[in-house]
């Protein structure tokens, strides 16, 4: 990557600097650089957020030189965010979608996908007559099931 090497990157001592309690991912970062943490992602990641992640990142994985350990195809949907709503929880559907071939992406997709939650129905309606219509793109939802969502496009 052309950068110089600058050793101050690997002293642990100031990690409080980029950590925080809320970051449960970085509790390990005081520990030390060791070659023993290669390919820890295959017994720590379920195979089902590894095959997603190979799905929306193979391309650069590849280009990078990583081999990818599945081979699956997937309809990438293009992942919809309601004004307002945070998307809390979307990655309890990983298995849901894994298990219907789809993987989300932010790309431009043929396809999009909604996730319905209580209090965003009606914005989750609105987007999906606008993208069937007028963007004339297959609409996909996760989440809450309601029936004007279930005439607009198809759950997964």
């Amino acid at each position: 990557i052309h950068e110089r090497f600058d050793s101050r990157v690997t002293n642990r001592e100031s990690a409080d600097d980029i950590t925080t309690n809320n970051e449960p991912w970085k509790e390990d970062i005081r520990g030390r650089i060791t070659t023993s943490n290669i390919g820890k992602w295959k017994t720590c990641l379920s195979q089902e957020l590894i095959t997603q992640l190979e799905a929306v990142c193979g391309k650069i994985l590849q280009k990078l030189g990583y081999e990818l350990t599945t081979s699956n195809k997937f309809e990438p949907l293009q992942l919809k965010k309601l004004r307002g709503q945070k998307l809390n929880g979307i990655d309890c559907f990983i298995e849901q979608l894994t298990s219907n071939k789809k993987t989300i992406t932010y790309s431009e997709s043929e396809s999009i996908l909604i996730l319905a939650e209580r209090n965003f129905v009606l914005k989750a309606l609105l987007c999906a007559i606008k993208s069937k219509v007028i963007e004339r793109k297959k609409v996909y939802f996760i989440g809450l099931k309601t029936f004007p969502l279930n005439f607009f496009g198809k759950y997964i």
